[in-house]
């Protein structure tokens, strides 16, 4: 009887090894069992508890490769190989706070994060997005090897908030946000919730009056997409609303989901309440604007101040005609079209002034708001006077003529504190006040 096989590869002529493919941790060890001859020796020795035998232990410091003789009964051998890969144990991690309010690993590699001991599903990059406060732990992950659990980060979650002033300026929606009222630092919008944003970021600002909710946004994006006869698959500004703030894993009828397009002139939302929304978007370089004025009657509420509304925004991104290749959001996540449960909160205020935070001297002129992270408005001032800032230290950190009826401050590069402020006017006469910088 003959047998007809590849040289070398009849079955009876092969000696199988398992495990297949074994790996281990630094120091670990693994039980390596041949079959297919009689009697077998093992090479090289390093590592190994033995040489013979159709078992072994092997417990190299470094990969190694492992040839295996065997020899049947007919005096046959048969060689095969093994290649034992070690890994090394991963350093302990280190937890950091993150931009957008995220937590980041020190670990660049394979993580797994918990939340109060137990297993996050799926938490394995390198930042993770809380939605709920907690002591956060991670651990690093190489090949299966381990690292110790890092130590726990206590975390307190809260929703992003916007106050958005009041505004008596005058508001052109065409696309740019170009206007004074627009002026000062736009809110970041980094929170990725798909695919890996591509060097995607975006910032935005609110205003508001008695007839519309304004938003501005500010988009950084090379490479923009209109193809799709689907809006979100495009590039795209997403808002979203939730007008009694009640944060439903469903949407309500005073719940609304616009998006804006890039270059794009049809308006979506998800139930087709467009009356009297204004909107446009214009290009710049590296990227795009957008401006959309949504009426208070088409959100089907009278604004008053002091109000919190359930209130989100997010950027699609399309890096590939046609199709929706990433995303990111404010503060919710991927389902901010279907739930309202993580939308943050904008809260409209008049000017931005409370009893506390009002700065008004001598009835001669307003300063607003106050506290600030970005800007203030000086009004009511005399022409030709000057703006002084000065630190807790009276320090003079800032000088500014005022030269106008009303006059914006741009305050952004100082840091959080306490400031404060003297205007003074022709003759010398002089007023002062306390500035919060947020």
């Amino acid at each position: 009887v003959y047998q007809w096989c590849p040289t070398g590869n009849c079955p009876d002529n092969i000696l199988f090894i398992t495990p297949s493919n074994p790996g281990i941790c630094t120091s670990g060890s693994v039980a390596l069992t041949v079959s297919g001859a009689n009697t077998y020796s093992w090479s090289p020795s390093t590592g190994l508890n033995t040489t013979t035998g159709a078992t072994v232990t092997a417990s190299p410091s470094v990969t190694t490769t492992y040839t295996v003789t065997g020899t049947d009964g007919s005096g046959l051998t048969k060689t095969s190989s093994i290649t034992v890969t070690v890994n090394s144990v991963p350093s302990t991690p280190s937890i950091s706070i993150a931009n957008c309010n995220g937590l980041k690993s020190s670990s660049g590699g394979t993580n797994q994060w918990y939340l109060n001991g137990t297993l996050i599903p799926a938490a394995t990059g390198q930042i993770y997005l809380p939605t709920q406060s907690g002591n956060y732990t991670v651990q690093t992950v190489n090949g299966g090897c381990k690292s110790t659990v890092s130590l726990p980060f206590s975390y307190s979650f809260s929703l992003n908030l916007e106050m958005s002033c009041k505004s008596s300026l005058s508001i052109n929606i065409d696309g740019k946000p170009d206007e004074p009222a627009w002026d000062g630092n736009f809110k970041s919008i980094c929170k990725i919730i798909f695919g890996n944003g591509d060097n995607v970021s975006a910032g935005f600002k609110t205003w508001w009056d008695t007839q519309y909710l304004y938003i501005g946004m500010d988009i950084n994006d090379a490479q923009l997409n209109n193809g799709s006869s689907n809006v979100w698959e495009n590039s795209a500004v997403e808002l979203f609303l939730d007008m009694n703030n009640a944060k439903t894993t469903t949407y309500e009828t005073n719940d609304f989901q616009y998006i804006i397009g890039w270059n794009n002139q049809n308006l979506f939302e998800k139930n087709n309440r467009k009356t009297g929304v204004l909107f446009n978007t214009a290009n710049k370089t590296g990227g795009y604007t957008a401006e959309i004025a949504i009426p208070w009657t088409t959100l089907q509420v009278t604004p008053s101040a002091s109000t919190k509304y359930g209130f989100d925004i997010g950027i699609d991104v399309s890096h590939t005609s046609g199709s929706r290749t990433g995303g990111l959001v404010w503060n919710g996540d991927e389902n901010n079209f279907s739930n309202t449960s993580k939308f943050a909160e904008i809260v409209i205020e008049n000017n931005c002034l409370t009893t506390v935070e009002k700065s008004k001297i001598k009835n001669d002129f307003l300063l607003f708001p106050n506290p600030a992270d970005a800007f203030v408005i000086v009004e009511g001032i005399k022409m030709n006077s000057q703006f002084e800032f000065y630190d807790v230290l009276g320090n003079k950190v800032f000088t500014q003529s005022l030269n106008a009826s009303s006059t914006i401050i741009d305050i952004a590069k100082f840091n959080p504190g306490i400031y404060f402020f003297k205007i003074i006017s022709t003759g010398n006469s002089y007023q002062t006040g306390k500035l919060i910088k947020e």
